[in-house]
């Protein structure tokens, strides 16, 4: 459990940084006072939901790089397809990472507006299933 320790505070960091970033720019009141909530404009919901795209999409490439440097080690070691399989599945997984990554989008000039949330739950399942390989890679 030590070893991975570091990998989770990161995770850890990384998700609640987004989340006090979130709560700044929804302007939510930091004060336990109960106040009614009065509903963002489109273009600040816009901006949070690139904000948490963006998260999102930042971890899972870390923890794919993380998977991709122990899935070299285990080719070295062993030479074989299986291993060499899961390398190049990696680095499928990589490059989806990068291109849904919405700082490639605002760096390349594009500003399309896609189909809202239901756009970052792939995200979110591809973050999941990374921490996993993750998991499993270590064991």
């Amino acid at each position: 459990m030590k070893r991975y320790l570091p990998i989770l505070l990161a995770v850890f960091a990384s998700l609640s940084d987004g989340l006090f970033i979130f709560r700044m720019v929804s302007g939510a009141p930091f004060s336990p006072v109960n106040q009614p909530l009065q509903p963002l404009p489109l273009r600040e919901l816009f901006e949070i939901y690139l904000l948490a795209k963006m998260i999102i999409t930042t971890v899972n490439l870390i923890l794919l790089l993380l998977v991709f440097i122990i899935y070299i080690r285990i080719y070295n070691n062993t030479g074989s397809k299986f291993s060499l399989g899961l390398v190049f599945f990696t680095i499928a997984l990589i490059l989806y990472a990068v291109t849904s990554n919405p700082i490639l989008h605002v760096l390349t000039g594009f500003r399309g507006v896609g189909l809202g949330p239901f756009t970052m739950l792939p995200d979110l399942f591809t973050l999941i299933a990374s921490a996993i390989l993750l998991y499993l890679s270590r064991q």
